[in-house]
């Protein structure tokens, strides 16, 4: 199916963020439609398939993001024994391990942590 460039231009301008917008003052509005009939060509292609199998250990940033909780409510939790104690990757990383969060996403408010944190 082909478009004509105003199309694929009011497409944009009603989809596109507002820097799409900012071009060089001799750019012509068909070569921005022309760029905006790739992107949308682009947009159509399959996505390749990524690997179904969870990550074996979750990041600071992503148990805030899961748990819904602030770093200072994580580690108040984790020091009180409500929530999965992170295992040290070495240096300075440490992570959760997936199978310990999962245990705590089953059941918050029930969760103990099987060892007190060290």
């Amino acid at each position: 199916m082909r478009f004509a460039p105003i199309q694929v231009l009011n497409h944009i301008r009603q989809t596109a963020p507002s820097w799409v917008f900012m071009r060089h003052p001799r750019t012509h509005p068909c070569d921005i439609a022309r760029q905006g009939a790739a992107m949308l060509f682009h947009q159509t292609l399959p996505k390749p398939n990524p690997s179904k199998a969870p990550p074996a250990f979750y990041r600071l940033h992503d148990v805030m993001r899961i748990s819904s909780l602030s770093r200072s409510t994580v580690y108040r939790r984790v020091s009180e024994g409500r929530f999965p104690a992170p295992v040290r990757l070495g240096g300075r990383a440490a992570a959760w391990p997936s199978a310990a969060l999962q245990a705590w996403i089953d059941d918050p408010d029930g969760y103990r942590s099987p060892t007190p944190p060290p």
